[in-house]
């Protein structure tokens, strides 16, 4: 991060945990506001202030780069909409850009899921949407909560999807509601699948941390002093 300007530049590290000088990412690059491995753990994602434009002129604000640096010419070309707009002569909406935050998530199948906070509502509204790998909205998603002012989706290592105690199919049909977890926040995945839960207590002295492997419930072996 540098003060003169504000940004993240992104370093691979080696196992001992020296600079990986193989990784030459461009100069030159807009503020990187997040930084994420690809799905297939050989890639970096970047979601970036401003969009970078290619050099046929296309422009995207979420950007791939190769493990050596270089940028992927087939990076999705995307840039997430506001919720304003103009009629076009068909009739259609012409949204104009987002200019704000957004989180970017790597799915298994290629795609992303995409997630944002529209500004200026009286009613804080979350965006979630998931686009292919090419940036185009996948028609097929259909997110089946009418809960936009909830916090952000997880999304989980087989593409299913988490919010507020309630799971998702990867198409965003609903696949499962679990009371237990309502309120509950996702911290983390384990590679067997059981999920690292936490929530604040009752009384707001503290959070509490518990383990829940899906279909079986919690884990009563995990014990967590925090």
């Amino acid at each position: 991060v540098s003060w003169q300007r504000p940004g993240m530049q992104p370093l691979i590290l080696t196992p001992d945990l020296q600079i990986d000088a193989t990784f030459q990412p461009p100069t030159g690059l807009p503020i990187i506001s997040s930084i994420l491995c690809g799905a297939d753990r050989n890639s970096v994602l970047l979601a970036l202030k401003d969009p970078y434009i290619f050099p046929d002129a296309t422009r995207t604000r979420l950007l791939r780069l190769f493990r050596d640096g270089s940028v992927d010419p087939a990076s999705p070309r995307y840039i997430p909409t506001s919720n304003s707009g103009s009629i076009d002569p068909g009739g259609g909406i012409i949204y104009a850009p987002f200019d704000g935050e957004f989180s970017v998530h790597p799915l298994p199948d290629g795609g992303f899921l995409v997630q944002y906070l529209l500004p200026g509502m009286d009613v804080p509204s979350w965006i979630v949407h998931k686009i292919r790998p090419d940036g185009s909205a996948d028609p097929a998603f259909l997110f089946a909560t009418q809960n936009f002012f909830s916090p952000e989706v997880r999304v989980l290592s087989d593409g299913s999807l988490y919010r507020q105690g309630t799971f998702y199919n990867p198409d965003g049909s609903l696949r499962e509601a679990v009371p237990e977890l309502s309120y509950r926040t996702l911290a983390a995945e384990w590679p067997d699948g059981s999920l690292l839960m936490s929530a604040w207590l009752p009384d707001n002295s503290g959070v509490e941390y518990f383990r829940w492997r899906p279909g079986a419930g919690r884990d009563p072996g995990f014990i967590c002093p925090l």
